[in-house]
């Protein structure tokens, strides 16, 4: 009877434990959620941190959005109400006309965030990091000019080797040049070297538009191969200005010993 008296109480004891410790987990719960919406983390929070960025660029966004949500929804509800009840149709439109408008601010957004950073250095590498899968991309510069910060970045994919640069076209070609030849002793005329130019400029491709290019190119190499050719270019040091490391290679001046050799 003891024992059994002992075990009962043991068992209540951890019951009130596990009670206690799921109040407390419960409440931890609450407090990250009230946190996050007071620094800004919530998911419409973002929505809205995303549309006032946009809005600063594009002030017709909110029209844009508009005009998309007003034109799908009715669509979605002629098409709806021929198959449907009126309500059916009503359920059916609203979420749709939801997500166009979402899908136009998230495009606008994209423009707008492009616009922000065009014209500064590394604002290529910050395009060419939206390629999505089977692209490999080196985020620093593989052949850059210290002194007018013109740079040359690298990704590779399915058309190949696409040679990226930023600055004035006369000097982006010359750079774009230096690359591919460094590239050509270890490609050959296996794959080919596609060079882009960004920029606002006559045969230049602008920043927004930089990606959708790119996709456009012939392809040339299948999956295996873009693995292959990234492997045997990971071999070849990358074009750096002769600077000490940890320097940020935008704002260093040339060593001029290391120049003269």
């Amino acid at each position: 009877m003891a024992d059994s008296r002992i075990s009962k109480q043991q068992a209540k004891a951890e019951l009130k434990k596990l009670r206690e410790q799921q109040k407390t987990e419960k409440k931890q719960r609450k407090a990250s959620r009230k946190a996050k919406k007071a620094s800004g983390e919530g998911f419409f929070s973002r929505i809205k941190q995303v549309f006032n960025m946009t809005r600063t660029y594009d002030p017709n966004i909110a029209w844009w959005m508009l005009l998309a949500a007003v034109v799908t929804f009715a669509v979605v509800f002629v098409i709806t109400q021929f198959l449907f009840h009126w309500i059916v149709a009503l359920f059916v439109s609203l979420p749709f006309a939801l997500l166009v408008a979402m899908i136009i601010m998230n495009r606008r957004a994209e423009k707008a965030a492009f616009a922000r950073i065009e014209g500064r250095p590394g604002a290529a590498a910050a395009a060419l990091n939206t390629l999505r899968r089977g692209w490999v991309v080196t985020e620093e510069p593989i052949q850059m000019d210290p002194k007018t910060q013109d740079a040359v970045f690298r990704a590779i994919g399915k058309p190949g080797v696409v040679l990226v640069t930023e600055g004035p076209p006369a000097r982006a070609k010359k750079l774009a040049s230096k690359a591919q030849k460094r590239l050509r002793p270890v490609l050959r005329d296996e794959v080919p070297v596609h060079i882009v130019q960004t920029g606002r400029g006559h045969e230049q491709v602008p920043l927004s538009k930089l990606t959708k290019h790119i996709k456009k190119l012939d392809k040339s190499l299948n999956k295996h191969e873009v693995h292959a050719v990234e492997r045997r270019l990971s071999t070849l040091p990358i074009g750096r200005p002769p600077i000490p490391k940890g320097v940020d290679p935008w704002r260093a001046r040339p060593d001029r010993k290391a120049l003269r050799g």
